[in-house]
């Protein structure tokens, strides 16, 4: 945790936006350093996020993007008009009960929400599908920029149709995002790893009454690593059998 003192009376950000477009280039919020590739869209995304609620909505509504990239129709232009609590109660019966038919949960929520009881609904497979949609979109991205066949000109507005599509596709977020979507993933596959080490040394601790506390201590960290990468090879040979194709 750290503390900022702001000096310059709510101006940091025009004089950030300034630091921009004079030097061309910029910090992201890991340390790197990112160049501007347009300044127009610099400024517009800039202004943008300046705007009051009302005219902000107006422009989301004509783009059909809002500022962050989502889609914006006449929904959520409607929405936009709504007292917060009765948004809150919509979202509630959207999320639980048109899409997880769970009917009791969203109206219970929505209830909640016009007291003033704020409410999230928080999915384990959430993470997964945004993360999947966003590797699909570098992928095409990094094919795209890759390609030889193409010309410079078109490359760059393919490449740029992508950005303002997907803000997650801006050169200042992109490979950060990317890498720590792979840091994720590892860890997460490292820990299924030790879950199913977990299960295997309970195995043998039954097999040889022995308690699991005093396996660990006779096992050697060698030992446990060589058994991961045992099981890594029989679960790479079950799936080869499993998706074996028979040719006649």
């Amino acid at each position: 945790r750290h503390t900022q003192l702001d000096f310059t009376g709510g101006s940091v950000a025009f004089l950030r936006l300034g630091n921009r477009l004079a030097t061309g280039a910029y910090e992201t919020a890991t340390g790197k350093q990112a160049k501007v590739r347009d300044t127009f869209d610099e400024v517009a995304h800039f202004a943008k996020g300046r705007l009051t609620p009302l005219v902000s909505n107006a422009f989301s509504a004509m783009s059909g993007r809002d500022y962050t990239g989502q889609d914006y129709g006449a929904a959520e232009l409607l929405m936009s008009f709504a007292p917060i609590s009765l948004r809150d109660a919509g979202k509630s019966i959207y999320e639980n009960g048109i899409e997880d038919r769970a009917w009791g949960t969203a109206f219970l929520g929505a209830a909640l929400t016009m007291f003033g009881i704020g409410k999230g609904t928080y999915r384990k497979d959430d993470y997964k599908i945004l993360s999947n949609r966003f590797l699909e979109s570098k992928k095409e991205f990094d094919t795209i920029d890759g390609d030889e066949l193409l010309d410079d000109e078109s490359r760059k507005i393919l490449l740029d149709n992508i950005r303002a599509s997907n803000p997650l596709m801006r050169d200042e977020v992109r490979e950060d995002i990317a890498a720590d979507i792979a840091r994720i993933r590892k860890d997460e596959a490292r820990a299924r790893k030790d879950e199913k080490l977990g299960e295997e040394l309970d195995k043998m601790a039954e097999q040889y009454k022995m308690k699991r506390e005093d396996l660990d201590t006779a096992m050697s960290d060698f030992g446990k690593e060589q058994m991961k990468k045992d099981m890594a090879v029989q679960e790479a040979i079950t799936f080869l059998v499993d998706n074996a194709v028979e040719v006649e």
